[in-house]
């Protein structure tokens, strides 16, 4: 049996690497020109290791540590907490008041989560707390989601009472890209690399896959790009009407990554800018002291306007100046800033799945398989989605489908 996985993100290739044991000849096509999708690890002139995509490896993430323990790769203690954050710039609060207030819309979230036209705006407006507190959780949740807080559907407010957790985060030695080049390296077949898939033709239990120079044809294929590229697919025939309909009703977040090179030491830290809802951190590294590089995460499109982030490749002059008053404690090198956005890489669009208030997503018929083209991707990974856990996970569930032809 052959197999075409569409896509070497951590979806595709936790596919292919389950395929590959189960004796399933598998071959990944990805367009970008590396493996890792949305993962893209970095190291900096001065050694700081950053991570362009995806990056923090959060306590429940049983799949992506098991793996990580499996393949070598060792996880180190960040100094610091994902959750925790220090909220700066709007109306005064402290933590206990913004655990409080936490708790009490997860409270009121879980009263709410089966309604799907129901808002986390709906859920601010009722709860009972200081101005700060409101406005810091808001902020908070806009950032984490990369969308406006008051638009998301409420049920995502459900674990809001772990936000400001105080465990500590961990990172994997030497960037989270080398998950993904250790998955490649086991298949028995090396990646196809700028290998763009245009064309998807199937019919019973034959597919053939196409793009610039090259046509392949096997047993099944699993897409695994993100929902907003599909349409750039041509699928002969169609996908069926209900399929094409839950693929189209994703949302996406929008957010960019900001990194600093430091010019003097830093402590561990997690602060986060209400107004301008960017949080920004330093953390050590593998060596066990903090890296030289402040990182930054602004989330959703009314942020990116705030910091003036515009195009691939441009320095936000506006976000530096915010940064640099957030954080006066910081000798910042501003002429080595980098900046990432997902917006302007082609083959992603945006940043990562969110589900909105009114637009419930049907998370099992984007699971589910139509003939043979099967689906994986962190937008299919249910309560999961938007992570690297969840694109690990939806990678393996599609490869038990695949196998499951053959029983």
């Amino acid at each position: 049996m052959r197999v075409c996985i569409v896509g070497a993100g951590f979806s595709g290739l936790a596919a292919a690497e389950a395929l590959s044991a189960a004796g399933i000849e598998v071959h990944v096509l990805e367009a970008r020109a590396r493996v890792g999708g949305r993962v893209w690890s970095q190291e900096l002139p001065n050694g700081a290791v950053i991570e362009r995509g995806a990056e923090f490896i959060l306590e429940d993430y049983d799949v992506m540590r098991g793996l990580a323990r499996r393949l070598g790769v060792e996880l180190v203690p960040t100094g610091m907490a994902y959750g925790d954050r220090e909220p700066r710039g709007g109306p005064a609060t402290n933590r206990e008041e913004l655990v409080e207030a936490a708790t009490s819309l997860a409270g009121l979230a879980r009263r709410r989560a089966g309604d799907p036209k129901a808002s986390v705006g709906e859920l601010l407006d009722a709860l009972e707390a200081s101005d700060g507190a409101r406005a810091a959780i808001e902020a908070r949740l806009s950032i984490s989601t990369a969308y406006e807080a008051r638009s998301l559907a409420a049920h995502l407010a459900t674990h809001t009472s772990s936000t400001f957790s105080t465990g500590e985060s961990a990172r994997l030695v030497g960037g989270n890209s080398r998950l993904a080049d250790e998955l490649e390296r086991r298949l028995d077949y090396p990646v196809l690399l700028s290998h763009a898939v245009r064309r998807v033709q199937w019919e019973g239990a034959s597919v053939r896959l196409s793009g610039e120079g090259f046509d392949l044809t096997a047993d099944a294929a699993v897409i695994t790009v993100p929902a907003t590229v599909v349409s750039g697919i041509a699928f002969d025939p169609v996908l069926p009407e209900g399929k094409r309909r839950v693929i189209e009703g994703v949302d996406y977040g929008h957010a960019a990554k900001l990194f600093v090179p430091l010019a003097g030491h830093a402590d561990p830290s997690a602060v986060m800018s209400v107004p301008d809802r960017f949080w920004s951190w330093t953390a050590f590294g593998a060596s066990g002291t903090v890296q030289p590089v402040v990182s930054c995460f602004a989330g959703s499109s009314t942020a990116l306007d705030l910091l003036g982030v515009r195009g691939a490749g441009r320095i936000p002059v506006v976000w530096l100046d915010r940064l640099a008053e957030m954080r006066p404690e910081l000798a910042l090198d501003r002429g080595h800033a980098v900046v990432s956005t997902w917006d302007d890489d082609p083959w992603a669009l945006a940043a990562y799945s969110v589900e909105l208030a009114g637009r419930p997503r049907d998370h099992a018929a984007l699971a589910e398989p139509a003939g043979a083209l099967f689906f994986a991707g962190e937008h299919s990974a249910g309560k999961w989605s938007g992570t690297m856990e969840g694109a690990l996970q939806s990678g393996r569930r599609a490869a038990e489908q695949v196998s499951a032809l053959r029983r």
